[in-house]
C-alpha cells in the first residue's frame, strides 16, 4: 500500500508538468542593443541599433519611421528617443577592444 501511495504521489506532479503547453512560446519581450559612438569634431553621437535581425553592417544606423537616419545630441537624447517608442533601459557596458563605444541594452514589452 505504501508503495502504491508513493507512486501516485510521484506521478501527480509529473502529470501536471506534462500538461503545460510548451509549443506556444510567444515572445513577451523584444531586445535591442544600441552602440553609441561620439562623432569626430562634434558633440553629437552616432547610434547603431541591433534588433536581432540579419542585416548588413552598413544598414545598422538607427532610423526613424520614415527611414531617415536619426541624429541625436547625446546619450540621454538617445535614451529618451527610445523611451518615447516604448523601450526601457536594461544595462550599459563597454567592450575591451572597442573603447570608443558604449553599448546599451534596451527592452520592450510586446503585446
Amino acid at each position: 500500500m505504501k508503495k502504491l501511495l508513493f507512486i501516485i504521489l510521484l506521478s501527480v506532479p509529473m502529470a501536471l508538468m506534462a500538461q503545460t503547453d510548451t509549443t506556444s512560446s510567444k515572445a513577451t519581450e523584444a531586445y535591442c542593443v544600441m552602440r553609441v559612438q561620439g562623432k569626430v569634431f562634434s558633440n553629437r553621437v552616432t547610434i547603431d541599433a541591433d534588433f536581432g535581425q540579419q542585416q548588413s553592417v552598413f544598414v545598422r544606423r538607427l532610423k526613424d519611421e520614415s527611414g531617415k537616419v536619426v541624429s541625436l545630441n547625446s546619450v540621454a537624447d538617445a535614451l529618451n528617443y527610445m523611451a518615447e517608442r516604448g523601450w526601457q533601459f536594461v544595462q550599459a557596458y563597454n567592450v575591451a577592444n572597442d573603447s570608443a563605444s558604449t553599448y546599451y541594452v534596451m527592452r520592450k514589452k510586446l503585446k
